[in-house]
């Protein structure tokens, strides 16, 4: 059946369509509902509010010859309408290779300069910073989930086998109301 079918009447609508997932409203809806909202910050800039989605602390992370440095913080203003991404970047040679343009080529120095785009500027600037935000976010949910299950397998496999003896045990000593016990 349907999600709409079986969730009770107080949850919320389920609006599977996204439509255009490279737009500006994407990017908000992905920030406020998706994958970055347990990521918000509400700040104070200039006297107003504005919402956050930061991960420019990924920017110092090496990454391998080729790939683009991680990181780039997306603020809003009051009503989630973008304002700017800001993305921290290596400085100096480097700088230059990274962007629309193609990915940076291994870069040894860890020392990162900010660039700001707007969204009325430079477009295929603009599309970039916001994949830069979307991959940022993503890696950052997903990837100590992933280190813990590539890397460590059977520390990963211990708690589920812990929780699940604990459920057992739970279920063959647990007294009901009635006082009686559940079958075995």
């Amino acid at each position: 059946p349907p999600v709409g079918d079986v969730s009770p009447p107080h949850s919320p609508p389920h609006a599977p369509e996204w439509g255009d997932k490279l737009s500006d409203e994407a990017l908000t809806r992905f920030c406020r509902h998706g994958m970055g909202a347990h990521r918000v910050e509400a700040l104070e800039e200039g006297g107003r509010r504005v919402f956050a989605v930061r991960t420019n602390a990924l920017a110092a992370l090496p990454v391998r010859p080729g790939y683009a440095s991680y990181g780039a913080d997306a603020y809003f203003d009051e009503s989630w309408r973008v304002l700017r991404i800001e993305r921290c970047e290596p400085a100096g040679s480097a700088a230059g290779r990274v962007g629309p343009s193609g990915a940076a080529r291994g870069f040894e120095a860890r020392q990162l300069t900010t660039r700001t785009f707007y969204p009325d500027g430079d477009p295929a600037a603009w599309e970039y910073a916001k994949f830069c935000v979307r991959s940022s976010v993503f890696t950052l949910v997903t990837a100590p989930r992933r280190s813990l299950a590539e890397i460590q397998p059977r520390p990963a496999q211990v708690a589920p086998t812990g929780d699940r003896d604990v459920v057992r045990y739970a279920l063959r000593h647990h007294r009901r109301p009635d006082g009686g016990r559940p079958p075995p």
